[in-house]
């Protein structure tokens, strides 16, 4: 399987129309079980898009997305 011909177009919505929310993407390789993370922050109600191989090009798996405050701690509404 040629990993760099295959990518997956995310799509990450703050649904908070009041406060920021910070993504905390787990990138887990599905063939070594290996975790990389990354942070997208969202302004309120904000939507954005991007390519996996953006944040992590190269690597077939999957991804966990957390909404967290600006600590990093989780929040209620993930």
């Amino acid at each position: 399987v040629n990993t760099n011909r295959q990518d997956t177009r995310l799509t990450i919505t703050n649904t908070n129309p009041v406060s920021p929310v910070f993504a905390h993407l787990f990138f887990i390789d599905g063939q070594t079980c290996s975790a990389v993370d990354r942070f997208v922050s969202l302004t309120p109600s904000q939507t954005t898009s991007f390519l996996a191989s953006d944040l992590d090009p190269g690597v077939t798996g999957y991804v966990i997305a957390v909404a967290t405050d600006e600590t990093g701690c989780p929040l209620n509404f993930n």
